[in-house]
């Protein structure tokens, strides 16, 4: 599925641009164990401010406790591709937590990090 993200405001380098288009494709079409969505991976063929291509690859698992309680975490995978020249680097991007849903509220408590 195509993305387009704009930045109309940014003007930061001006003969580079912030706005960016992205593919995003789920990589198979049945759940992997636990996992409820399928992995995915997004490709950027001009990443933001002109970095040049960028592919990123996530997954999310989601195990059950009770009805009402879920356990699940997140791990991604992002390089920079070209940004490298602007000083950015690739990253990976991870989170836990756990959910709680309750007469159709839920809360969800997260810790998330970065390298």
């Amino acid at each position: 599925m195509p993305y387009y993200y704009a930045y109309p405001s940014f003007n930061f380098i001006r003969r580079a641009t912030a706005d960016y288009f992205e593919l995003i494709n789920h990589l198979t079409q049945k759940a992997v164990g636990p996992a409820p969505s399928p992995p995915l991976y997004a490709w950027s063929p001009e990443f933001s401010l002109g970095g040049g291509p960028g592919p990123y690859l996530a997954g999310l698992a989601v195990l059950p406790i009770l009805d009402c309680l879920s356990v699940s975490g997140n791990v991604a995978i992002n390089g920079s591709g070209g940004m490298h020249a602007t000083g950015a680097l690739d990253y990976t991007y991870a989170d836990i937590g756990v959910t709680a849903t309750y007469k159709g509220l839920r809360a969800d408590l997260r810790y998330s990090g970065t390298d």
